[in-house]
């Protein structure tokens, strides 16, 4: 240490500071703790993925179809509206030809009322007229003459006077005005009538191509529902058929308790046959029939974890012998029972609804194939009696070998090809 930091550490605890002099080497170091990194999650199938972004796709799609559903709701709304207005317009046009025809009416039925007083006017001076002549016949014979010359020399100039303006310009100005207000009114009533007849044959085709606009959209809106409902039932398929294939990788294939109660079975058969208890026949045939009893339980967890391709494919409601007796003739037979029920080209959309697709069927068909040939070539292998019974007549390797090969090679190359579905 230099003079300088040693007169600096001096001067600072002479200021009331507490420096330690140690070195930097003695000081304690804390230390932070190590931090584990937290494992990650397993990273999503490329299945799921896919199948994740298809139901995204089609989600979107749906509500694709539903806002166009709306917009076309909306638009035939604005249509029947825009219908209305028009028939109430073709009304109010009807309405003021109406009152123009009732005020030609009116004025008909006033013309005919003055028409009627001045009858009742002229009876009258003819009543008084004819009592005059009574009460004075001498003068009445004058005037007479005078009269009846008079009346006939003015009904001729009238009649005379009608006819020359007739034959000059047509019918007078009051019967022209007349006949035109009554022909207006009609004309007017006749457009009005027509007006209103059209608007209600648009309004009525309208409202009927608003009705198929709808009915068309709740057809598109149940169709796009449908095929949710479809491919979440698709899905749900798919998840069981993948934990059933996870649990069936990762399980024991059979339960401690079932193997330990093999064994003691076996142990006690061992035991009676060292007693003499049965002969050593009886004892093999026991201990057979201990093993056959232990694979077929063993068979049997296999295939429940599978339930849902099962019923699938129509084994829901078989017995336990019947699926123990399973094998790859009766699975591909009933696979192509079902597939001609689940085929679209073979089924029409109404017996299709509700029903997974021919697709998971596929699916569901390929699963438990490999599962029958995967239980038959080890439960053959089990009940060999030895491992050169396996041998091929050139011993060049064992049959069970062979077959795996041939199993993986059909598997890669589409086995059951010849039912003519695939994804």
């Amino acid at each position: 240490m230099s003079l300088t930091a040693v007169s600096t550490l001096l001067l600072l605890q002479a200021s009331g500071l507490n420096v330690a002099l140690r070195p930097r080497a003695q000081r304690p170091r804390s230390r932070a703790p190590i931090a584990t990194p937290e494992p990650s999650p397993p990273p999503p199938t490329a299945s799921l993925q896919k199948d994740k972004l298809a139901a995204k796709a089609r989600v979107a799609a749906a509500k694709d179809e539903l806002a166009a559903a709306a917009e076309r709701r909306e638009a035939e709304a604005q249509t029947a509206e825009r219908c209305a207005a028009e028939a109430r317009a073709a009304a109010s046009r009807s309405a003021a030809a109406q009152k123009v025809a009732d005020e030609a009416a009116a004025a008909a039925s006033a013309a005919e009322h003055e028409l009627a007083s001045a009858t009742a006017d002229l009876d009258a001076a003819a009543a008084a007229l004819e009592a005059w002549e009574k009460e004075n016949p001498l003068s009445a014979l004058g005037s007479v003459g005078v009269a009846v010359g008079i009346e006939v020399g003015a009904a001729v100039a009238e009649t005379a006077g009608k006819a020359l303006l007739s034959s000059l310009f047509g019918e007078s100005k009051s019967e022209r005005e007349a006949r035109e207000a009554r022909e207006a009114a009609v004309a007017a009533e006749a457009n009005a009538e027509a007006e209103a007849a059209a608007a209600r044959e648009r309004a009525a085709a309208e409202a009927a191509a608003a009705a198929a606009e709808a009915a068309a959209a709740a057809a598109a809106e149940a169709a796009a529902a449908e095929r949710a409902a479809a491919e979440r039932r698709d899905q749900e398929l798919r998840q069981k058929r993948e934990a059933a294939e996870e649990a069936l990788r990762v399980q024991r294939p059979r339960p401690l308790s079932d193997v330990a109660a093999t064994q003691a079975a076996e142990a006690a058969v061992n035991a009676a046959a060292a007693a003499g208890l049965m002969d050593a026949d009886a004892a093999e045939e026991k201990k057979r029939e201990l093993q056959q009893a232990a694979e077929a339980r063993e068979r049997l967890g296999r295939l429940r974890l599978f339930e849902s391709d099962l019923a699938l494919l129509g084994f829901e409601a078989v017995s336990e012998d019947d699926l123990l007796a399973l094998d790859e003739k009766a699975l591909r037979a009933q696979f192509r029972l079902r597939s001609r029920e689940l085929h679209p080209d073979a089924a029409t959309e109404e017996e299709l609804a509700g029903r997974p697709s021919v697709y998971e069927l596929n699916a569901a068909y390929t699963s438990l194939l490999k599962l029958v040939r995967r239980d038959k070539r080890e439960f053959s292998d089990h009940s060999s009696d030895d491992s050169s019974s396996d041998r091929d007549s050139c011993g060049t390797g064992s049959t069970s070998e062979a077959n795996d090969i041939f199993d993986t090679l059909e598997d890669h190359l589409g086995y059951g090809s010849d039912s003519g579905f695939g994804r």
